[in-house]
This record gives structure tokens, C-alpha cells and sequence, in this order.
């Protein structure tokens, strides 16, 4: 699972509005309880915060509690480290009958999730967690989150209005997914470690409805009740806990035995049957499995009544026929040769052998679902999976290339678009791209070039500085990302964009690098600059899946760049991949970006994409050509100079020796001497101090014979630094004897 999915996962199953920061140490308790440092977190919790979770060893510590009094969801922290396998897969299994989903926290203690669709009032969640720790027998120590009925920001406590938090899992899950906290289950008598998409998916399964919290509303139940039985059940009845523990096999043999009928009144047979239809289905049992022993043993006539029982359990269970499941499976799942994976097109992701057993396990009784797979005159198999949005066909999602079979793992977006208003998105523009609209109107065009020609890559970036902290970047890429689909438009740093596997550059039509910054020295900074110009432009780009070797693949990704910074690239004044925009424009106030993005949660994006496919894009515009050049590429280049050229760009500026006015001509050497002497810069190569020459609009003359003072003759290389249109083609010697005098520290009047 991506990144991106993974934090909006979160974000929608553990909603919150006030957290701290999880920062690991080293220390470890005698218990076996890390020890982790908390830190509230000042803002408001947003998806960026959700990604830093996934992306760093920082986690994200939540309060379920919002406004004030209510929650979404909650949990039992269970601090017991080494537990038992055994008591283990006992506290997992219950705890899914209680609708929990169980995790394991940081320490390897377990955490036991409950999610609600609807907001509830946090004492009622305590209620019912406290019902469920009391059934599985825990320690009344245990502890139960939300820990408060209610928080007030104005209340004087420790938590100052935020009420305790409880770790997510997958911490630092992007950086070591082999060492998280993940979600559990139990398969074959053994507790399984879940990637996310499974964690996520028994989420779902688990999920409760407010009406499900009634009986917990004024006060814990005394006597949890886990099947909600009728304690007045008859004797002999499906409700009855001695029928209840009867095998299929078991309960028909009774019917038999008894000469039970649909006519005698007197008996429990239609509650037998439905019993015994319902326990076929739970067990994955085929209709032919379930209803055969039926007309074999109890009555051939009744095949419709049989029927209709079971069509009415396989909707109350929402459990397929395995047969109809298993014909899903094998059109769903299909074999990548050259990387030794499964691609499920239930999910649209890749997989490995164990998640697809896992998952699929309860259909196929014999073998795992690979095995099977394998052994089918019917699998599909194909030599890798491409992301190709021109050649998607709805019907099939195979393709050939040079005669080879490919799986197109492009979807489109399923936002239809809808012509409405867009004046919350048109403001927003507005104010980021202050100024001649021709800004604003590239941005567009970018992309809706991008949305009407899905699959075609342009050849230049979009590089949007702000000088302003959260003045509305993000917002713009929330609205983006909605119009392309949240599959075919990620966001990433700038360690993930140089990642040697990029594996972004096969599954995106629009990737972010978000809060792009320099860092390190000039050098590796220049490193990263010349191998994103590549990813750029380029249609075939290298790149490596984990374990595997490198290989060729097509690229129709085109990209966005955010930063806060002006030197985030160092691009140089002719550099054509890269459009650049710098904002100085201050953060609107927050009730514009609250109304914005309730916009955009009723729908907004609709109304947007419809905008951009609509949209009438100029002839003008060249999305194979160069960037079009702003000022704020000489702003950025300027701020991402070389340390050496921004010294000598000053220096010569301000006309500070030795670069006085009368100075004309200059050696390169000489001018690295002095400003090694002066400590001006070190490890400088002379290079450097050519190339910085250049850029501030000196011109090289060569070699030339001059008169050093105090020594032999000798052949310095020159630069003409003023007069170079006027001068310029003139011999450069004649120049060396007019105009070339020696760098001397004399003529330096720098007050030490």
C-alpha cells in the first residue's frame, strides 16, 4: 500500500483533532516497554501529519476524543509484553466477536481497536470498551481510551484540552515496514502480522453503527452478553447455547433421528435448518456442499424452501458461494513472471505468495490459493505490469507489448464531472498566484493538458515556492489529487523521488515532491537537481524493484515541486525543465481554508475536473517544448548559487576589492589565492571560481603573457569581468598589456 493510501486510511479511521509526537529512545523498561518521549503537537492534525508517521520514526499519538466530547473510535491498551501465543490468539479471537481489531503496539503489547461511522459521545465508547475488558477477562488496570468522558480547552490540566493519546500502528512503516506495530489475526492456529490493506479491510468489516451503542449509553453493562442470547430460550431452539454448539453433520442427524418436518409445528426444524445454513456458510461451504446432505437426507421436495434459506444467509452473512468467489479469484489475481509477485485487481496493488494465501486461504480447503492458481489451465500470468493510461481498455485490463503479455494497472477516476460552481477554488488560485494571470493560467493549462491527455507526459515540472508557512499548497494538491484520482496522483519527498527503485515513476500520472530542501553540501545538491532533470523529461527511466535488478520502464508521470525555500533546487538561470513560481503572500485566515475544504468534502472536486476538462488550453502552449521562463527563475537560481559564485557575486556588486571599478581583466588563480588568504572560502577548486566568473558575466580570454610583480613573466588564465560587450572581441593579449594589473594586499583596505 502506498504511502499516501495508508495515511488517508488512518486519517479515516482514527479521526482526531489533538495529538502529541512519539519520539523513540533508547531505553527499554525492565517490563519490556519502550520508552518513548511525547511532545503535544501545537496545530491541528492534518494528513501531512499522518504521513510523517507512516515516513518517520516520529509516531503520531491521538486523543480520540473531538469536539470536546465525542469520538469515532477507541481502544484497549493491553501492557503486557511476552504474552502467551496461546493467550494471545484467545484475546484476538474474542476480541473480533466483540467488533475489536486487534494490533500490536509499539512494545509488542496488543491494542484493541473499535471504530464507529458515527460520531458517539466519548463516555458511551468508555462504556462499551469497559464491557468488552470485563468480558475478555482483562486486568481492571486496563487501559481504556478515549481516557476522558470529555476535554475543554480552557480546562488546567496536563493535557490542556487535547485528553490522552494512544500510538497508531504503522509507525516509520515507509522506512522499516519489517519492524512496526501492525494489525493481527489468527490463520491456522497462528497469529499473523497483517499489511495494511488487510488491517484496513477487517477495519471496515468491524466497524459498528451509533444504534450498535445504545445499551452503553448510561452505564456499562454489568453482564456482557457477547451473542446477545435470549435468556429465555426453549429448550431445543437455535437460541439454545447446547444447539448452538453442534456441527452441521450433528444437527442434521437430529432432524433425522427426531423425524422432524416443516409441517410439525411442534419442532425446531426451521430453526435447525437455518442454524445449519448458516453454519455452512460461515464455513465457506459451496451451495452444492451445503444443500446436497439436505435433499439426501431431510427432503428432496423442499429444494426451493433449502434455497431460499440459503440465498437469505449468504446476504445476512455477505458471503459469496466459494464457487463464484474462486471464479473471482482467478479473474482477479494474476502472476507477475519477472518479479515473482501477484497483482490483485480487487485492490489494484502488488502482492507476495503469503498475503494472497492469507487472504484467499477460506476459499480453497485443500491448497493454498496459490497452489491452485498454479496448477489451473485458467491462471493469468503475465511478464510485469505496466501503468499506461492510453492503451486502458475497461474490459480488459491486458495488453501486449512486442508480443508479451503486460497487465495495465492504470484505473481511471471514477469523480464524475459535474459543471457547478468554483468559486472557492478560483479565490484560492487567486491569491497564491497574485499578480499577471499569466501564472495562474500555465498552472491550469499544466494540467489540464494532464486530465485530457491522460497518459502523455510533458516535459517540464511545476515549481511552486511559498515564503509562508501553510498559505494554501496543500490545499491546492488536496483539489488535484481528487480530480486525477487518488491512484494516479501521489505525493512524495524528496529522499522518496531519489529513491534508486522509483517506483513512483510506474504508477502515477502526477506525482508531488512535497517540501522540497536543500540540504548537505552544493555538490550533492546539484546531484539531486541533474537526476530529477532527467525524471522529468525523460519517457525511459531506470529503475529497480526491492531485490530485483534494474530494468527500462516507460514513464508518463509529470511532476509538481512544493517548497518553502528559494534555494530547493539549484537551478541555473537557462535551465528549461522547471516553471518556476515564488508566493510571498501571507496565510489567509482560517475560516476561508475551513469553508474550502468543506467545499471540496460536499463535492467541490466535481465541479473543478469538470473546469479542467472543459477547459480550452492555447495553441500556444507546448507541453513538449521548454518551460516558459519566469522572473523567479533568476530569484531561485540566485539563492541556490554556488557558496563560491554568491561570495564573488557580492563582492563584484558591491565593487569590494579586488573587484574595484577600474578593475577590467582578472586571473582565476590569483582570485582563488586571495580568497584562500583572506579566508573567504575553502576547498574551493578553481572551477569553481571559473564557472562563478562566467555567471556573473565575465568572459574568458585565455592564456596570456603578463608582468607579475616580484616575479618571472608568466601566463595567468584572464577574465574580462566589465566593458565585455565593448571589449570583447579585441586580441586578448593586447588586453593582458592594457589593462591586466596583479591582485596585491596593499591595494586591500579591509580593517582587520
Amino acid at each position: 500500500m502506498r504511502t499516501e493510501d495508508l495515511a488517508n486510511k488512518l486519517e479515516y479511521f482514527f479521526p482526531c483533532e489533538k495529538g502529541y509526537s512519539a519520539n523513540p529512545t533508547n531505553e527499554v523498561k525492565p517490563s519490556g516497554k519502550r520508552v518513548f518521549t511525547y511532545y503535544a503537537i501545537p496545530h491541528s492534525i492534518s494528513n501531512q501529519t499522518y504521513r510523517n508517521h507512516i515516513n518517520t520514526v516520529v509516531g503520531l499519538t491521538p486523543s480520540p476524543l473531538i469536539e470536546n466530547d465525542k469520538c469515532c473510535w477507541g481502544a484497549l491498551d493491553i501492557d503486557t509484553y511476552g504474552m502467551e501465543i496461546k493467550k494471545q490468539i484467545e484475546i484476538i479471537n474474542i476480541a473480533k466477536e466483540l467488533n475489536l481489531t486487534p494490533a500490536y503496539s509499539k512494545s509488542k503489547g496488543l491494542h484493541l481497536y473499535c471504530t464507529s461511522k458515527d460520531k458517539i459521545l466519548a463516555r458511551v465508547m468508555r462504556n462499551y470498551l469497559t464491557y468488552c475488558r470485563d468480558w475478555l477477562g482483562l486486568d481492571p488496570a486496563t487501559e481504556i481510551f478515549p481516557k476522558q468522558d470529555n476535554v475543554s480547552p480552557k480546562t488546567d490540566t496536563k493535557e490542556k484540552g487535547y485528553g490522552n493519546g494512544i500510538t497508531l500502528p504503522y509507525r516509520a512503516f515507509a522506512i522499516k515496514p519489517d519492524d512496526v506495530a501492525c494489525g493481527l489475526d489468527v490463520h491456522d492456529g497462528k497469529v499473523k502480522l497483517l499489511q495494511p490493506h488487510f488491517f484496513f479491510k477487517m477495519l471496515e468489516e468491524k466497524e459498528m453503527h451509533e444504534d450498535s451503542f445504545k445499551a452503553y449509553f448510561d452505564k456499562k453493562i454489568e453482564e456482557p452478553d457477547l451473542y446477545e442470547e435470549n435468556k429465555n430460550f426453549a429448550t431445543g431452539s437455535m437460541q439454545d447455547p447446547e444447539i448452538q454448539k453442534l456441527t452441521g453433520k450433528e444437527i442434521l442427524d437430529k432432524i433425522v433421528k427426531e423425524k422432524m418436518s416443516l409441517d410439525d409445528d411442534e419442532s425446531f426444524f426451521d430453526d435447525l435448518i437455518t442454524l445449519y445454513i448458516g453454519k455452512g456458510v460461515g464455513n465457506f461451504g459451496t451451495d452444492e456442499e451445503i444443500i446436497n446432505p439436505l435433499l439426501k437426507r431431510i427432503d428432496p421436495k423442499e429444494a426451493e424452501y433449502f434455497r431460499s434459506k440459503l440465498t437469505k444467509a449468504r446476504s445476512s452473512l455477505n458471503i459469496d458461494d466459494p464457487t463464484i468467489a474462486r471464479i473471482k479469484f482467478m479473474r482477479n489475481v494474476v502472476y507477475i513472471k519477472q518479479v515473482n509477485k501477484y497483482f490483485d485487481l480487487s485492490t489494484n496493488d502488488e502482492y507476495g505468495k503469503d498475503a494472497i494465501d492469507f487472504e484467499y486461504s477460506r476459499l480453497f480447503k485443500k491448497e493454498n490459493p496459490t497452489t491452485h492458481l498454479k496448477k489451473s489451465p485458467k491462471r493469468l500470468s503475465v511478464e510485469n505490469w505496466v501503468y499506461d493510461p492510453t492503451q486502458y481498455r475497461k474490459d480488459n485490463t491486458m495488453i501486449k507489448i512486442n508480443e508479451l503479455n503486460y497487465l495495465n494497472s492504470y484505473q481511471p477516476n471514477n469523480l464524475p464531472a459535474i459543471e457547478g460552481d468554483i468559486s472557492k477554488w478560483d479565490g484560492l488560485l487567486n491569491h497564491v498566484f497574485m499578480g499577471p494571470s499569466k501564472y495562474k493560467d500555465h498552472f491550469l493549462n499544466f494540467h489540464a493538458f494532464n486530465l485530457q491527455n491522460p497518459g502523455v507526459k510533458q516535459r517540464h515540472g511545476l515549481v511552486i515556492i511559498s515564503t509562508e508557512y501553510q498559505f494554501g499548497k496543500g490545499s491546492l494538491w488536496r483539489a488535484l489529487q481528487e480530480c486525477y484520482g487518488i491512484n494516479n496522483a501521489i505525493a512524495i519527498d524528496i529522499k522518496q523521488a531519489l529513491d534508486k527503485s522509483k517506483g513512483y515513476l510506474c504508477n502515477s500520472s502526477l506525482v508531488l515532491v512535497d517540501e522540497m530542501a536543500s540540504s548537505g553540501k552544493w555538490e550533492e545538491s546539484q546531484n539531486v537537481l541533474n537526476d530529477m532533470k532527467r525524471i522529468i523529461t525523460e519517457k525511459e527511466v531506470s529503475s529497480r524493484a526491492l531485490y530485483n535488478d534494474y530494468k527500462i520502464v516507460k514513464t508518463c508521470t509529470n511532476y509538481m515541486f512544493f517548497s518553502n525555500k528559494k534555494d530547493a533546487l539549484k537551478l541555473p538561470k537557462n535551465e528549461v525543465r522547471y516553471w518556476v513560481y515564488i508566493s510571498s503572500r501571507p496565510r489567509l485566515p482560517q475560516q476561508y481554508y475551513t469553508d474550502y475544504h468543506k467545499w471540496l468534502d460536499n463535492g467541490g472536486s466535481k465541479h473543478i475536473l469538470y473546469d479542467l476538462l472543459h477547459r480550452k488550453i492555447p495553441e500556444d502552449y507546448d507541453p513538449y517544448g521548454i518551460a516558459p521562463k519566469t522572473p523567479f527563475l533568476d530569484s531561485m537560481s540566485e539563492a541556490g548559487e554556488h557558496p563560491v559564485t554568491q561570495i564573488i557575486r557580492q563582492m563584484f556588486d558591491e565593487c569590494e576589492f579586488p573587484f574595484r571599478e577600474d578593475r577590467i581583466l582578472i586571473g582565476s588563480t590569483e582570485l582563488k589565492q586571495y580568497l584562500s588568504e583572506k579566508k573567504m572560502l575553502s576547498n574551493a577548486r578553481i572551477n569553481d571560481i571559473s564557472n562563478s566568473l562566467e555567471l556573473i558575466g565575465g568572459k574568458c580570454i585565455g592564456q596570456c603573457r603578463v608582468e607579475m610583480r616580484n616575479t618571472q613573466p608568466s601566463k595567468p588564465t584572464l577574465y574580462l569581468i566589465r566593458r565585455v560587450a565593448e571589449l570583447g572581441h579585441n586580441n586578448p593579449q593586447s588586453l593582458a598589456d592594457e589593462f591586466y594589473k596583479p591582485i596585491e594586499l596593499k591595494q586591500d583596505h579591509t580593517i582587520f
